[in-house]
């Protein structure tokens, strides 16, 4: 143990070199076990494994860490020697992250809004949860490209928002569509569509 891991736990060097490794180690989750053995029998075949872990201070304080060993031979007995990274800020930035997504999610069906992102490399669309909604779709019915999308805007307004996005992507600018959805439960619903393209260094869309 170097003077970081003592520092980090609250114990001297002659306590930390008394205990068992798993005594530094959360093992409240009934799971930690099988992830041992897992880990374990990985490190034996493949000489080297990194792993999350959650190691507990003297003081009882609990830090995630990210933990990468490395088996070899020392003396002539195998040996392990692992690092531990202290990511308490990751996962606080993690956290404030989802923290943020469900905000704009709560706001985005709070209002009525969806949203939905184009990638045209790969030919793939995305929407947000409540689009099937908006668009008076089944849960799990759109299946995820640009022709299903513009499938689902009334024939007679289908062009126009075609060549709006369209152009939108050969400027790398933004577009301002209203369009019907086809005639459902015969009811007219009308859309607000605003984008804007983004362009990567070489113009691509």
């Amino acid at each position: 143990m170097n003077e970081v891991a003592c520092r980090r736990l609250g114990y001297s060097r002659d306590e930390l070199l008394a205990l068992s490794p798993e005594a530094i180690v959360d093992t409240g989750d009934v799971a930690y076990v099988d992830a041992l053995d897992a880990a374990m029998r990985e490190l034996r075949s493949d000489g080297s494994i990194m792993v999350d872990r959650v190691h507990v201070a003297k003081d009882g304080r609990r830090i995630p860490v990210e933990v990468s060993a490395t088996l070899l031979e020392f003396g002539g007995r195998p040996t392990v020697i692992a690092i531990a990274r202290d990511v308490t800020e990751r996962r606080r930035a993690e956290e404030a992250v989802r923290e943020s997504e469900e905000r704009l999610r709560f706001t985005l069906e709070a209002a009525n809004v969806g949203t939905w992102e184009w990638n045209i490399d790969a030919g793939k669309v995305r929407w947000s949860d409540n689009l099937e909604g908006i668009h008076g779709l089944p849960q799990g019915s759109f299946k995820g490209d640009f022709e299903s999308f513009l499938a689902d805007v009334h024939p007679d307004d289908r062009a126009h928002v075609e060549a709006a996005i369209r152009g939108a992507t050969e400027t790398c600018g933004f577009y301002h569509v209203e369009y019907r959805l086809p005639d459902r439960e015969a009811k007219e619903r009308w859309v607000e569509g605003k984008g804007r393209a983004f362009c990567d260094e070489s113009g691509r869309p």
